[in-house]
């Protein structure tokens, strides 16, 4: 009779912990902590994956260092221009 009890009570305790923790994701999910149910994460691996390869391959980061700086470059070139107007178009 003592075991009966026993696992119930273990049986009802476990279906309360799950119910919990799936509230608990939940309100994290509003929090904008976590992915859970209603939220599906944007965008792709690659960047974890950039990472990765900079773990192993320590000569692709400054490859990405290079052309982080071109961009950079570039950006500032085309701010000289007027609004309204492309660098084409300057007198």
């Amino acid at each position: 009779m003592f075991a009966w009890f026993f696992w119930t009570g273990v049986v009802v305790l476990a279906v309360a912990g799950i119910y919990g923790l799936h509230l608990l994701c939940l309100y994290l999910e509003d929090r904008g902590y976590m992915y859970y149910l209603r939220t599906k994460p944007q965008g792709s691996a690659a960047p974890a994956m950039l990472d990765l390869r900079e773990i192993f391959q320590p000569s692709v980061r400054h490859v990405i260092e290079v052309q982080d700086d071109k961009l950079v470059k570039h950006d500032a070139a085309s701010d000289d221009a007027e609004p309204g107007r492309s660098g084409t178009d300057l007198p």
